[in-house]
């Protein structure tokens, strides 16, 4: 069923070996050099990094028992080009959550990505060429792209030039919390992001391992102060990892969180907070947007939820009958998966929205208009149409939506300097890591942290995965679809839910 991938790398290798025939330059190089020049020249180099190693033991990670340092590993998730101090805008680097192989492709496994160019993209380049100083390389082992160069003497006036043109740009940062017992600046920004949240501040916060009560307590305290914080863990059913011990710590988790949102009911109330738990628990195909759009519509008209997002009485979701205003839509996915199963959640992202400017985002005229055309965009990236039969670029998607994105901006911004707001904040964060001990205190991971305009198609997303989730009130509900262990499973969990 895979022949057509076999047929477009053999069709890119021939192109490859035509352009090198082609290539005056390579031929003169390769008759002074050698063929055996040619071919060093022109490949794929793989480097493999934190090799095992059963050298170094410690019990740390595994209490009692000790265990080799390989039980620490890369989790990072980054693919990038031609990221160079000549031209900020040369190159792309993408941040994800998602592996490389099939079983990350098709129509059931939720993830995300973000792709980002321009001045912040060059701490990819001297990450990545840290790490190899890091595993051993010599400086001048280093390849030529990731070596360190001088700045173009026109490179911030091309970074000038692209904010004039385009609303100022974003404002983004890159962190990578290293492998091992080194620096982790992503536990920082959570930890910042996490106390510090202001009254009405919605956090909307899926992950697919959601284990580490040390989060979970201060997003508790930020719930106390007045911010709205909703949490969603796949079902047993939609889980991409079937393991009792990550099933166990979430479900004990999401447990504690509903006793606490009853048990202090009225003083959440008396500030205006909100501590929600929601399970993903669905059987509609990543892709298909029209029923995703509608099983969001019914979760935004539950009154708890309109409240968090300070949805007015008189508004109506807009997707409220998706499939009369897609009648013509259809998917055919190029790849399929093997076996018959329901949607799994892996993505790691965490939204952040003040609100002052949810309420600009619903007042302003130009919204609706904005999500109908969003929806629009992303019906045309999965179509039969248009994803099998031609290429649609992931950028496109950006440049389509720019006329509407810039008025909703303008609009918003009007609004906002009109009742006089200086708190409006919302931010993005869109990476590797998970919300459990392990992304904590030993993988290395990466995340790109994203503040202002450029989060709200952040926003728009995890709306609509909030709204089609199933909102827990009581632990009988949790323990139906995501299953309670006890005995010997549950302290086996707790035993090691820092290696979890």
């Amino acid at each position: 069923g895979y022949e057509w991938m076999a047929d477009t790398l053999r069709a890119s290798q021939a192109a490859l070996r035509a352009a090198v025939e082609e290539s005056q330059l390579l031929q003169a190089e390769a008759s002074q050099y050698g063929e055996d020049w040619l071919r060093n020249r022109i490949k794929v180099n793989v480097s493999i990094t934190n090799p095992a190693d059963p050298t170094y033991w410690a019990s740390e990670p595994f209490p009692v028992i000790s265990w080799p340092d390989n039980v620490m590993r890369d989790h990072r998730k980054i693919a990038f080009y031609d990221i160079t101090e000549a031209d900020p805008y040369k190159g792309m680097v993408m941040y994800s959550g998602m592996g490389i192989g099939e079983h990350y492709m098709g129509p059931t496994w939720e993830d995300r990505a973000v792709m980002l160019r321009g001045p912040a993209a060059l701490d990819m380049k001297n990450a990545a060429r840290d790490l190899l100083l890091n595993q051993g390389f010599r400086p001048e082992e280093i390849p030529p792209p990731l070596k360190p160069m001088d700045f173009a003497d026109d490179y911030w006036e091309m970074v000038e030039a692209y904010m004039a043109e385009n609303l100022g740009g974003v404002r983004a940062l890159e962190m990578h919390s290293e492998t091992g017992y080194e620096a982790k600046p992503i536990n920082v920004a959570k930890a910042v992001l996490y106390t510090l949240a202001p009254p009405g501040m919605v956090l909307i916060l899926p992950d697919s391992l959601w284990h580490a009560p040390l989060w979970a307590s201060m997003l508790a305290g930020s719930c106390m102060r007045g911010a709205r914080v909703l949490i969603i863990h796949p079902s047993q059913r939609n889980a991409p990892g079937q393991a009792f011990m990550t099933l166990s710590r979430a479900n004990e988790l999401f447990e504690r969180a509903i006793i606490f949102r009853h048990e202090l009911e009225d003083q959440i109330a008396a500030v205006g907070g909100q501590y929600r738990v929601g399970l993903y628990d669905m059987d509609i195909d990543v892709a298909n947007v029209p029923e995703r759009l509608q099983a969001s519509a019914v979760g935004l008209r539950l009154p708890w939820m309109r409240e968090a997002l300070q949805i007015p009485d008189d508004w109506e979701p807009i997707f409220a009958d998706a499939d009369s205003i897609f009648p013509d839509f259809d998917i055919n996915y190029i790849v399929e998966d093997v076996e018959d199963r329901r949607p799994k959640l892996h993505l790691k992202t965490n939204l952040f929205v003040s609100a002052s400017v949810l309420r600009a985002l619903l007042a302003a005229p130009e919204w609706r208009p904005f999500v109908l055309k969003y929806a629009e965009e992303r019906v045309r990236d999965v179509i039969s149409a248009e994803s099998v039969e031609g290429y649609r670029s992931a950028k496109e998607l950006g440049q389509a939506l720019r006329p509407e994105f810039v008025a909703l901006v303008e609009s918003v911004n009007r609004l906002l300097a009109e009742d006089g707001e200086e708190t409006a904040a919302v931010y993005s964060m869109v990476g590797s890591p998970n919300m459990d001990y392990r992304s904590m205190l030993m993988d290395g991971e990466v995340a790109l942290l994203i503040s202002g305009k450029g989060s709200i198609a952040g926003f728009l997303d995890a709306v609509i995965l909030a709204g089609a989730a199933r909102w827990i009130d009581d632990v009988a509900e949790l323990d139906e679809y995501l299953p309670r262990y006890e005995g010997f499973k549950w302290k086996a969990s707790r035993w090691v839910k820092n290696m979890l």
